[in-house]
């Protein structure tokens, strides 16, 4: 955050995160974790962080995510017990406490990827969003109610990376060879598959403004952000 200053890492934070996020640090620090906090917020894709090779695929372009300190090391009680506390206060770590690179990563969504058709990648430029405004509503979609987020411990997966950014890839490939024609028939089955298993995934509370965000959050959840 020290590249553009915590006021704005912090300001571009999507608003029901940033509130559920402080609600969850309060918690923590009263429950013992004294240090809690946040280190990695908002950033833009031209600043080349974080594991994705391609930047526009993680929640933090979008205001969506942060990285927290202060919550021990993966597996530890005290990661253990602030993924406990964020998921009570609506806020989701999709990694799961045992995750050795991403136990401290957090968002309001179990999406762990945003893929090329997501409504979001419209939003924003490599140095930032073209319009805040916008961009907070296109991400209003993908906020799981705190319901939601309150069981995703069960649902939580360490995946590295590297197998997000491959399905992400896959799913871009099939849709490009999906509209050549019918001798991609095998592609276009491939894409049924996926929209039928989508459709599971709404039943677990997940919001979704369209099909490929549907199609990011079900391949996304079986595989960091």
């Amino acid at each position: 955050m020290t590249l553009q200053g915590a006021e704005l890492a912090i300001g571009r934070l999507h608003p029901e995160f940033v509130i559920r996020l402080a609600n969850a640090i309060r918690e923590a620090r009263s429950a013992g974790l004294s240090f809690a906090g946040v280190f990695s917020a908002y950033r833009p894709p031209a600043f080349g962080i974080g594991a994705f090779s391609d930047k526009f695929n993680s929640l933090h372009s979008y205001g969506l995510a942060v990285d927290v300190h202060g919550i021990g090391r993966p597996g530890s009680p005290e990661a253990q017990l602030w993924h406990d506390v964020a998921a009570r206060n609506g806020v989701i770590c999709p990694y799961g406490p045992h995750d050795r690179a991403e136990w401290n990563h957090c968002q309001p969504s179990s999406v762990k990827v945003i893929l090329p058709e997501n409504p979001l990648r419209e939003t924003i430029t490599a140095a930032g969003p073209s319009d805040l405004g916008r961009m907070f509503e296109a991400g209003d979609p993908l906020v799981e109610s705190v319901a939601s987020a309150a069981e995703s411990l069960s649902r939580a997966a360490p995946t590295p990376v590297r197998e997000v950014e491959s399905v992400a890839d896959n799913t871009k490939r099939m849709a490009g060879t999906a509209s050549i024609g019918k001798s991609k028939r095998h592609s276009g089955a491939a894409v049924v598959r996926v929209a039928t298993k989508s459709a599971s995934r709404t039943k677990l509370g997940q919001r979704t403004r369209s099909f490929a965000v549907e199609e990011g959050r079900r391949k996304s959840n079986s595989g960091p952000g």
